[in-house]
């Protein structure tokens, strides 16, 4: 009897993005707590009174104080690759600065990215069972959930976070795993070929806390053109940014616009727009409307453009589909409203 009280309890929900965590429980509109997925490890050894103490720092701490400390993301393309960081970081989502709550009390449902090894699954599981004793564990899509926010059951679901790109079919609330097509390119890539970009204009971000500045840069500053050829030609208004410690970026704009040159996959939007027909054409037996849903979650300069792109593209190629965008008001937490 006591077993089941505990599994009636409400889920704890962790959406595990490889750029950043979301936590809380489900039922609620929003998720409780959003943090990045790093942790920090101070680059000095503490020598005098007043200095920053600590051995291990994650969250908003880890964010305050990331000038002093070595920043290390334990997910890669959306793999763990460090499973004793990852483990920190779900014991902080526990922890009295966050949920405040025992994970032995609480089922946990737990996201991931579409054709991830299945030992990544495994080890995930082993962990909130033994180290946290979780009395229940479900690891669902994020794109499945993503379709849900929307009000849908079918669709196709476009999703570039930090670390993966994926175009997912799903019908009925199931995805096809045959017609999944996924890239490793996503935010944080083009984070680094901006980081590049300002290294040949003169300024040098080397360390992991200058690398989360570019990631900032990004995020306030850049922005993906429609027409690159059109807008080279045009005086277009220089952007500024200016950097922790008070100097500035002038500027920005003739090296920003260029970031269509990255990786092929993610510079020309036609190679997002042959695995989403590609898709179509699989599933075309079973799925007579082909609603796509664009929720970007931690690309979000990337949005508009390819809403505005996408849809002049597909109907080229196939016009006998009815084409229905479905555009998240926060990417960030779409996920969480499909739970």
């Amino acid at each position: 009897m006591e077993s089941y009280d505990i599994l009636a309890n409400q889920p704890v929900v962790i959406d595990n993005g490889s750029g950043v965590i979301k936590a809380g429980f489900a039922g609620d509109q929003i998720p409780k707590y959003c943090f990045p997925n790093y942790v920090g490890r101070p680059k000095h050894v503490r020598v005098m009174a007043g200095a920053l103490e600590g051995d291990l720092f994650i969250g908003p701490k880890a964010e305050e104080h990331r000038g002093l400390l070595s920043v290390r993301y334990p997910m890669e393309h959306g793999i763990v690759n460090d499973w004793n960081d990852m483990e920190r970081i779900w014991q902080y989502v526990y922890s009295k600065e966050q949920l405040q709550t025992f994970s032995e009390e609480h089922p946990v449902l737990l996201t991931e990215a579409p054709l991830n090894p299945s030992k990544n699954r495994e080890k995930a599981a082993e962990v909130f069972f033994e180290t946290f004793n979780v009395p229940a564990l479900f690891i669902s899509m994020q794109a499945v959930l993503s379709l849900y926010a929307t009000g849908r059951t079918t669709g196709v679901v476009l999703d570039a976070g930090d670390g993966v790109t994926h175009v997912v079919p799903i019908y009925e609330g199931f995805a096809i795993p045959h017609s999944i097509m996924r890239v490793d390119v996503a935010g944080r890539d083009v984070s680094r070929y901006l980081r590049l970009l300002l290294r040949k204009e003169g300024y040098n971000f080397n360390t992991s806390a200058e690398f989360e500045v570019v990631r900032t840069i990004k995020e306030r500053a850049c922005y993906l053109s429609l027409n690159p050829q059109k807008d080279e030609t045009l005086e277009t208004e220089k952007a500024q940014y200016i950097l922790p410690d008070g100097s500035s970026l002038n500027e920005l704009v003739d090296p920003l616009v260029n970031t269509w040159e990255l990786v092929d996959p993610l510079a020309n939007t036609r190679e997002l727009v042959d695995p989403l027909v590609n898709t179509q054409e699989l599933v075309d037996p079973l799925v007579n409307t082909w609603e796509l849903v664009d929720p970007l979650a931690n690309t979000r300069e990337l949005v508009d453009p390819l809403v505005n792109t996408l849809p002049s593209e597909r109907v080229f190629k196939v016009a006998r589909c009815h084409v229905d965008n479905s555009q998240p008001i926060n990417m960030l937490t779409t996920m969480w409203s499909g739970v």
